[in-house]
C-alpha cells in the first residue's frame, strides 16, 4: 500500500500557489497525488493519505519546552484549508486526532507487516523499516531494521529545531553518525545517548523526554519504551 504524508504536500503545493487561483492549487495537488500513484502503481495498487487533525499527545509529554513552539506565529499558505479540504473529499484522506499523520503513517506500515511504501520528505519516517518514496527526486529508498532502530537515538543526540526537540548541542548528522553507528542492539544505542547525555549535564529523564517526543507510534496505545539490557 502506497501511504502518502499530506502535511508535507499541503505546504509544498500551498507555497507553491500562493499566488494562484484556487483551482490552479487544487489541480496541482491532485496532479502531485496522481503522479505519486502512477509512480508506485508497479508495486502497489491502493493508496491512503494522511492529515494531521486536533490535539497531540506530545504537548502533554514536552516539559523542558513547548512542542512545535513558534509554528502558530509562521506563515501558512494561503490555499491551506482548501488543499486539505480537497485531499478529504477528493482522494478520501483519513483525518487523524490525538497524533501526528507521521504516527497513523507508521502505524499502518506497521499493521501492514511493513509491505507498504512511504511517500514523504520527513526524515523522522526513517525510524520505520519501510521503503520512502522521495516524489522530488523520483527515488525509492529502502530503509534496514538496524538502520531504522538506529535513526531515533540518532535523532535524540541532534534534536529537532522543526519540533522545537532540544538534543545535544554541537550535534549534527555527522556526529550523531559516528557515535551511533557502532552500536549493534538498541540497548547499546540508548546506554550510549544516556552516557553522552550525562557528559553534557543532562539527565535521564531529559533524554527519556526527547526520545517520548521522537518516537513514532507503531500501534494506537503505543509509546516509547526505554529497552532492557541483554
Amino acid at each position: 500500500m502506497i501511504l502518502i504524508d499530506g502535511d508535507m504536500l499541503v505546504y509544498r503545493v500551498g507555497f507553491a500557489c500562493d499566488d494562484e487561483p484556487a483551482r490552479v492549487a487544487t489541480e496541482t495537488l491532485d496532479n502531485y497525488l496522481s503522479q505519486i500513484v502512477l509512480d508506485l502503481s508497479d508495486h502497489y495498487a491502493s493508496s491512503i493519505v494522511y492529515l494531521t487533525g486536533k490535539g497531540n499527545f506530545r504537548d502533554e509529554v514536552a516539559v523542558t519546552q513547548p512542542y512545535k513552539a513558534g509554528r502558530s506565529e509562521k506563515r501558512k499558505p494561503v490555499h491551506k484549508k482548501l488543499l486539505r479540504d480537497f485531499m478529504v473529499s477528493e482522494w478520501n484522506a483519513e483525518v487523524v486526532n490525538g497524533m501526528e499523520a507521521d504516527d497513523a503513517i507508521a502505524i499502518k506500515a506497521t499493521e501492514l507487516d511493513h509491505k507498504a511504501i512511504i511517500c514523504s520528505l520527513d526524515k523522522d519516517f526513517r525510524q520505520v523499516p519501510c521503503p520512502m518514496y522521495d516524489y522530488t527526486k523520483k527515488v525509492l529508498t529502502a530503509v534496514k531494521k538496524d538502520d531504522a532502530m538506529r535513526w531515533l537515538y540518532k535523532q535524540a543526540l541532534m534534536g529537532d529545531r522543526v519540533d522545537n526537540i532540544p538534543g545535544i548541542y554541537g550535534v549534527g548528522p555527522k556526529k550523531a553518525d559516528k557515535i551511533i553507528d557502532p552500536c549493534t542492539t538498541e540497548w547499546e544505542c540508548y546506554s550510549t545517548c544516556l552516557a553522552h547525555y550525562w557528559d553534557n549535564e543532562l539527565d535521564e529523564d531529559r533524554l527519556l523526554e526527547s526520545l517520548n517526543l521522537l518516537y513514532l507510534l507503531r500501534s494506537h496505545d503505543d509509546k516509547y519504551e526505554k529497552p532492557s539490557e541483554v
